[in-house]
C-alpha cells in the first residue's frame, strides 16, 4: 500500500468515445475524464494507482468531490473504481520463524491453569454437598462458624431430610462396599464408573485403566446397575455418610471418600 488514499482507476471505453460523452452537467467527473485522457494517457482497459489526496490537489478538488466524482463515472460504466483502503493496514517488516517470537509461553499456561481452576471452582459449587453461603465466603476467604444458611438450597433439603431413618443391617454392608469402592478408585472417576465396578461390568475401558484389579471389582454383582446406582446417589446426600463422601468436579462429578476417626 502506498497511501492512505490510494484507488485503481481503470478506462473502460475508448479515450475518444468518451470525449464525445462529455457532459457540461458533469463538471467535475468531465475534468477527471480529461486528466485520466490527457495526463494520464491512458487508454482502453489500462489501469493505473492514484493517490486521491495527489489527484485532488492536481484538479482543485476535495478529497470527498473526487471520490464522488470517481464513483459517479463508476456507475455510469465509464471507469472501473476501486476505493482505496479505509481500514489501519499492516506491513510485516521482517518474517521470523514461530519459535523466535518473544512469547512467554510460561506465562500462558500459567494463566490457563488459572482460568481453569476459576472454572473448576464454578463447576465444583454447582455440585457441592456443603452450604452454599459457606462454600462462597470461604471462596473470598472468609470464615464462617455455622455449617449451615439454613436458606441456601442444600441446606433446605438437608432440612427437609433431617428425620430419615437409620440404615438397616443390609443397607449398611452395601454402604461400606460403596465407601470402600470409592476409596480404592481415589477419587478419578464418576457415579457411572464407581458403579460398573461395583457391579463387574465387562466395559473395556475399565480393563484399560486397570479397575478390574480391585478387590472392589464385581462385589455387588448380584446387583444390577440400576439397583446400584440408587443407593450411590442416595449416600452422596445421607447423612450417616457426611464426610465419607465427597463429591468434587472438573468437566463431570467425581466422588473422593474421606475416612472419619470412628
Amino acid at each position: 500500500m502506498e497511501g492512505e488514499y490510494e484507488a485503481a482507476i481503470t478506462l473502460l471505453f475508448n479515450p475518444a468515445e468518451l470525449r464525445a460523452s462529455f457532459s457540461e452537467r458533469m463538471s467535475q467527473s468531465r475534468e477527471i475524464l480529461k486528466h485520466l485522457i490527457e495526463v494520464e494517457r491512458l487508454q482502453e482497459d489500462e489501469s493505473f494507482s492514484c493517490d486521491l489526496t495527489g489527484l485532488s490537489q492536481e484538479l482543485s478538488f476535495s478529497i470527498d468531490q473526487t471520490r464522488r466524482a470517481l464513483q459517479a463515472l463508476h456507475a455510469a460504466g465509464q471507469i472501473a473504481y476501486r476505493p482505496p483502503f479505509r481500514g489501519r493496514g499492516q506491513r510485516i517488516l521482517q518474517r521470523i520463524p514461530s519459535e523466535s517470537l518473544p512469547i512467554d509461553f510460561a506465562a500462558i499456561a500459567r494463566r490457563s491453569e488459572f482460568e481453569r481452576r476459576k472454572l473448576r471452582k464454578m463447576i465444583d459449587y454447582a455440585y457441592s454437598s456443603v452450604c452454599l453461603r459457606r462454600f462462597i465466603l470461604e471462596y473470598f476467604g472468609e470464615s464462617r462458624r455455622s455449617h449451615s444458611c439454613r436458606n441456601c438450597s442444600v441446606c433446605l433439603e438437608s432440612g427437609e431430610t433431617l428425620g430419615v431413618r437409620a440404615l438397616d443391617e443390609e443397607e449398611t454392608i452395601v454402604t461400606k462396599k460403596v465407601l470402600s469402592c470409592v476409596a480404592r478408585m481415589k477419587g478419578r472417576f464418576g457415579t457411572r464408573r464407581v458403579v460398573d465396578v461395583l457391579t463387574g461390568s465387562k466395559a473395556k475401558a475399565l480393563e484399560e485403566w486397570g479397575l478390574t484389579q480391585l478387590s472392589t471389582y464385581g462385589i455387588l454383582k448380584e446387583m444390577s446397575q440400576g439397583d446400584v446406582t440408587d443407593p450411590v446417589q442416595v449416600r452422596l446426600r445421607c447423612r450417616d455418610c457426611v464426610g465419607l463422601i465427597f463429591c468434587c468436579s472438573t468437566s463431570f462429578q467425581i466422588l473422593r471418600a474421606f475416612f472419619a476417626d470412628k
